[in-house]
């Protein structure tokens, strides 16, 4: 059976899935990581110094960053299919 597939003539068809595969993995593997580990550090200076300025710190800024992995991260992994699956739908379906 021949699949239906979409070409992008401005971007090239391997161009949209590299730029979408690059987004996902600077937020989803990059802010992720990094920002867990900044919010584990400032948690643990909080606790240390018994300073409360790095526990409010790592408090307000989990929130933001779990929202944008979680909702961003998630939508730019399942698009690299989706869009792998409509521009090269042979590949994905062998």
């Amino acid at each position: 059976m021949q699949f239906p597939y979409f070409q992008f003539p401005l971007f090239g068809d391997g161009l949209i899935i590299a730029i979408d595969a690059i987004l996902h993995v600077f937020i989803s593997h990059g802010i992720a990581i990094g920002t867990v580990a900044m919010v584990v550090l400032a948690e643990y200076i909080g606790y240390r110094d018994k300073d409360s300025q790095w526990e409010n710190f790592a408090k307000a800024s989990i929130k933001p960053v779990i929202i944008i992995i979680t909702s961003v991260g998630a939508i730019t992994g399942v698009g690299i299919w989706f869009i792998t699956s409509g521009v090269v739908p042979a590949a994905i379906g062998s």
